[in-house]
């Protein structure tokens, strides 16, 4: 059974919002992050990943297996996928952006 969890909009911007300290892996290409979320509004602090190096990211990045990381994609498949790879090696605290940034309003920043 499965521990990853989905965060929706309202969820993420409540958590940007109260400064809580997550780890946001963000595995959309850069270009794409520019174009879709001019001056990376909503992301700040986040590591730009890929799925081949989301184990090594994640054991540099976070504080211990247990440490919340959000994974960031355009529609949350990546981050389905590398959500299951982080579980299986121990990370137990993973949440993955419901439908991705292609669901946000980008119109509406945090």
């Amino acid at each position: 059974m499965s521990s990853v969890l989905f965060l929706g909009e309202y969820q993420l911007r409540n958590l940007i919002k109260n400064q809580v300290l997550f780890l946001y892996l963000d595995f959309r290409p850069p270009g794409t992050r520019a174009k879709q979320n001019p001056g990376h509004w909503i992301f700040r602090g986040s590591v730009p990943c890929t799925f081949d190096a989301v184990a090594e990211q994640a054991a540099r990045q976070a504080l211990t297996k247990e440490h919340p990381i959000v994974l960031i994609c355009e529609n949350g498949e990546t981050s389905m996928t590398a959500a299951r790879e982080l579980e299986k090696l121990g990370y137990s605290n993973v949440f993955v952006l419901r439908g991705g940034t292609e669901e946000l309003d980008l119109t509406n920043p945090v």
